[in-house]
């Protein structure tokens, strides 16, 4: 008997995996580690009987110790969890972890490629500081990826990237940046949601320092 399999007939399979990095100080800026806080993020990872790629990342996120219910971790999880959706996954199962979800799509299918997540931060220079976009470290490393650079501009006396104050010039210099990445391929994200991912991860203040990164935007690009 001779049976016939369509692309029908065949699926793809993907899940959702969540890695929180240990305090280190090698990481800086936007993901850098702070007192009673970890960076992390998710990311799906699936593909064919004989190939596991990455799907698709989320933002990064922080949680918070203190206090223990501020969580950028939902905020995060859900960007992904729609993204992979919009792109032609169904969620099947989950697993032990509310975040471990399942998911499948016909094979066959021309889908929009992989894609990562980069942020756009301010950073110290040799002399003035710049904007530069942020890729999260992978799991075995420490150091975010850098990409790019903005026009420098000056600090203020005592004013750190930390808490970068906003004033048009720096708005120009960023705008400017902006359009630079989207000739090489960056796809901005929706403002409203730019603006939750935010506050997700650096909108807060805890022991008296105020992390208000109006610089950062997070930025898609898709993986050929």
């Amino acid at each position: 008997m001779r049976v016939n399999v369509s692309s029908d007939d065949r699926w793809e399979t993907c899940r959702i995996y969540r890695h929180v990095f240990e305090y280190s100080p090698g990481i800086t800026g936007v993901l850098m580690s702070l007192p009673m806080s970890s960076v992390g993020y998710f990311w799906a990872e699936g593909g064919g009987p004989d190939r596991v790629d990455l799907i698709g990342e989320s933002v990064p996120f922080r949680i918070w110790q203190n206090p223990p219910q501020y969580s950028g971790e939902s905020i995060a999880y859900t960007f992904l969890r729609k993204r992979l959706v919009e792109n032609g996954w169904d969620p099947t199962t989950t697993g032990t972890s509310w975040w471990e979800t399942h998911f499948r799509r016909r094979a066959g299918t021309d889908y929009p490629p992989p894609w990562q997540i980069w942020v756009t931060d301010s950073k110290w220079g040799k002399r003035d500081s710049y904007f530069a976009a942020y890729h999260v470290p992978q799991r075995q490393d420490t150091k975010p990826i850098e990409h790019g650079r903005s026009a420098e501009f000056h600090l203020a006396f005592l004013e750190s990237c930390r808490a970068l104050r906003e004033n048009d010039e720096r708005h120009r210099i960023l705008d400017s940046f902006l359009r630079v990445l989207r000739e090489e391929g960056f796809e901005s994200i929706d403002v409203a949601d730019n603006e939750a991912l935010r506050q997700g991860l650096a909108d807060v203040t805890v022991r008296s320092i105020r992390l208000d990164c109006w610089c950062n935007r997070f930025l898609l690009r898709r993986k050929q």
